[in-house]
């Protein structure tokens, strides 16, 4: 992801030939954000009245400003949106997005200038807000150890965030490789292969943390090589001693193994080779 610039190409409230305008709303907002009342009017009208309630009521959705963040990997956009009901009030809002939206979005011949947008611009602004905020928290959750791409966007959704804006910050972090579902299944591997199971139980794992079929199988194919056999024959003498006689207790291991995921092959194989 690039970093902010000097050089970058953001506009600036003072050079913007709306600037005074914008400016002048600010100023409503902030009116009306301090005395808690009620101004009606637009912010073409002028100043109200002395002693008048303060309201502020936009006709368009406008941006306020917008400005580079932190280390310059995020880009704030402010900006006032119209009432959406009757008795509602126009509310500030502000986004924040990857630098990489903010170019896209200029790609896209998108106005991000300071001044009034239409309602079409103000609607791919919030979708791209609401994506830099499920990606964000996205990174967030991978800090507490891995995950798959189908399994962090079932996080995102239980946190009340749209299910195609959760796929799609998913998607992005596996591009970006924050989600490695191939490395993922070679740890989930190696700590299955320590605790002693069988492939069986290691697919059904793997299977299990949602993992995309063709991790699960590239790690499977690299398991071609292990000796089963030696493993289960190993499992036998570390957790039970010497072969059972009895067929019962013969039995009772072999369900016991089977669990571990090991097939009847690898079992009769493994009791061949404590024989010896």
């Amino acid at each position: 992801m690039r970093r902010v610039t000097p050089d970058d190409p953001f506009e600036d409230d003072g050079v913007s030939s709306r600037a005074p305008r914008v400016a002048r709303l600010i100023d409503l907002l902030d009116d009306a954000e301090t005395d808690g009342g009620e101004r009606r009017g637009t912010v073409s009208r002028g100043d109200p009245p002395p002693n008048e309630p303060t309201r502020v009521i936009v006709s368009a959705p406008t941006i306020l400003s917008v400005t580079p963040e932190g280390e310059g990997e995020t880009v704030a956009v402010s900006l006032v949106l119209p009432p959406c009901g009757e008795g509602k009030k126009s509310r500030r809002v502000k986004l924040r997005l990857l630098v990489e939206q903010y170019a896209d979005l200029r790609a896209q011949g998108v106005s991000l200038e300071c001044g009034d947008i239409s309602e079409e611009t103000a609607a791919m602004l919030a979708e791209a807000g609401e994506l830099s905020d499920a990606i964000r928290r996205g990174m967030a959750a991978l800090q507490y150890g891995d995950r798959s791409a189908r399994r962090l966007a079932e996080n995102l959704i239980a946190k009340g965030i749209k299910r195609e804006t959760a796929e799609a910050a998913a998607a992005y972090l596996t591009r970006k490789g924050y989600i490695r579902e191939e490395d993922t299944a070679r740890r989930r591997v190696s700590g299955a292969l320590r605790k002693g199971w069988g492939p069986r139980r290691i697919r059904e794992d793997l299977r299990a943390r949602g993992l995309e079929p063709k991790a699960v199988e590239a790690a499977m194919e690299e398991l071609a090589q292990v000796d089963f056999d030696e493993i289960c024959a190993e499992v036998i003498r570390k957790k039970y001693g010497d072969l059972p006689v009895e067929r019962a207790e013969r039995q009772k291991l072999t369900a016991a193994l089977m669990r571990l995921g090991y097939d009847l092959d690898h079992i009769h194989a493994a009791m061949r080779l404590l024989s010896r």
